[in-house]
């Protein structure tokens, strides 16, 4: 049986290799040999996805583990390479945007991680990502908990971009747990629902928002502070572009109109 339509996927590709100091060979130069039989863990940052569209159903999420292959790619149960994922900013899923985190671990190798949108019909390639080193005077488990807490500072001042999707509705932030820059078309009057559930000073969601061909669609954010307690007069008109940010204070939510009706002057244009 497969997941609805609507959701939408993404597929995960990659492949890892071990250097290894210079061997009988003619160069001088490191050599390499595939990680073959380590283990790739993918865990979502949510637990269930509600599905809007056609009829009405709860995904639940589970982590999914994976042995490398013996050239050291990541390959589904098929034998394929690349694993299919649920992807992360289905604009028919609730919540709309979440994340995946990949841990590559094997036999002499420091825990790998690393956080990532999975676009609707987009592919990530895990191979382009830097990898935290393991200090051989450190123990692998105070590493660890050096690596997690670098990442964490590193990640919170780090933003998540997701591409133009369509939007309208009932959307959840609720499990953004960094920086985000989001850009939306408004189809339809849209309410934003919850804001990120376990927020730091700081954290902001930018939203680049735009009308569709129609125009004078609204979005309402539930649970936000407005200069003077009013709603903001984003544009109407059709295909208009305005910016807004939404920032966590540290005690309340509160949004800014960063500009309205976007667009090049024309002593600018290229």
């Amino acid at each position: 049986m497969n997941i609805p339509a609507g959701l939408g996927t993404c597929l995960v590709t990659g492949t890892f290799l071990r250097a290894l100091i210079d061997s009988a060979d003619a160069g001088r130069e490191p050599d390499a040999t595939p990680l073959s039989g380590a283990k790739l863990r993918l865990v979502p940052s949510v637990d269930h996805v509600r599905y809007s569209g056609g009829t009405p159903v709860i995904m639940a999420l589970a982590p999914i583990e994976l042995t490398l292959d013996a050239n050291g790619v990541v390959r589904d149960q098929a034998g394929q390479a690349g694993v299919t994922l649920l992807a992360s900013d289905s604009a028919d899923g609730d919540p709309v945007l979440w994340t995946w985190e990949a841990t590559l671990t094997g036999e002499g190798i420091a825990p790998w991680r690393h956080r990532f949108v999975a676009p609707v019909g987009g592919t990530v390639d895990l191979s382009s990502t830097r990898r935290v080193p393991l200090s051989p005077e450190r123990e692998l488990a105070a590493w660890q908990a050096v690596i997690i807490e670098a990442e964490r500072i590193v990640e919170s001042g780090r933003h998540l971009y997701y591409p133009l999707k369509d939007v309208s509705g009932n959307v959840s932030l609720a499990a953004v747990d960094r920086n985000a820059i989001l850009h939306w078309r408004l189809t339809g009057n849209t309410v934003i629902t919850a804001l990120p559930a376990n927020p730091f000073p700081g954290q902001t969601i930018s939203i680049k928002l735009r009308q569709d061909g129609v125009g004078s669609r609204t979005l309402t954010i539930k649970g936000s502070e407005t200069s003077w307690a009013q709603t903001l007069p984003t544009s109407t008109a059709a295909n208009a572009k305005d910016d807004l940010a939404i920032w966590w204070d540290g005690v309340s939510w509160v949004t800014r109109a960063a500009g309205f009706s976007d667009g090049i002057p024309a002593s600018w244009a290229v």
